[in-house]
């Protein structure tokens, strides 16, 4: 069964804002270091920017950001934080050619129903030479799960070089059914059994491990970095 990512998030925008993304702390503890080596007063676009978490800390680096979603809850509530948002799809973003000077789209490209055109429409706004940094679940491709097709494949399909590449480990301990459902989404690439399961039968198998794990269930993550570089 294929989920539809877009509909997940416009209905579930408060519980992932609130619930989920904290899990991925690590990601962005990352992404916040990047950030603090860039020059000062860099114009960075975050691209699928959720509630704006990330934005919110590059922002307190002293830097310009434009942050945008096409999950319409989500871009008001990092409006709401005081961040410029534009509520956009990834895959036609409404920036002229070469308006910023970096680009970030924490775990949002394996959502992406066509990932090479999100990065090449990344690509054209930041400009060539500029960095776009990625983060996405390792292994993972998104919606191209099924494919041989590896990140860092479709990465050069989009015509950037990449110019480092990172692992990033985390073990979070999920307490409750509708969270550890939303984890398991977003780590869709390392399960395939997990892309192929409805809502509700994973639903019913996180209520099954919370009661044999007293209540708690162990999770590990782990992620992928991507340094690019516009052609």
């Amino acid at each position: 069964m294929t989920t539809d990512f877009r509909r997940h998030f416009e209905d579930h925008a408060g519980h992932y804002a609130d619930r989920v993304a904290p899990l991925f702390a690590v990601t962005h503890r990352h992404i916040e270091a990047w950030a603090a080596g860039l020059p000062a007063d860099t114009r960075v676009l975050d691209v699928a920017c959720g509630d704006g978490r990330v934005a919110i800390a590059i922002a307190a680096r002293g830097h310009e950001v434009i942050a945008c979603d096409r999950s319409a809850p989500l871009v008001d509530r990092a409006a709401r934080a005081c961040v410029r948002t534009v509520h956009a799809d990834a895959h036609a973003l409404p920036l002229r050619d070469a308006s910023v000077d970096a680009v970030v789209c924490n775990l949002g490209l394996q959502f992406f129903d066509h990932p090479v055109i999100a990065l090449r429409e990344m690509t054209r706004v930041v400009g060539k030479g500029n960095p776009i940094l990625l983060t996405i679940p390792d292994k993972s491709v998104g919606k191209a799960v099924q494919s041989p097709v590896t990140a860092a494949e479709l990465i050069g399909m989009a015509g950037l070089s990449v110019v480092a590449e990172h692992a990033l480990r985390e073990h979070v301990r999920v307490h409750d059914v509708t969270t550890l459902v939303a984890v398991w989404r977003v780590e869709l690439g390392n399960r395939r059994e997990l892309t192929e399961a409805s809502d509700e039968e994973l639903a019913e198998l996180a209520e099954v491990l919370l009661d044999r794990e007293d209540g708690g269930v162990g999770v590990p993550l782990g992620f992928r970095v991507y340094l690019c570089k516009a052609g």
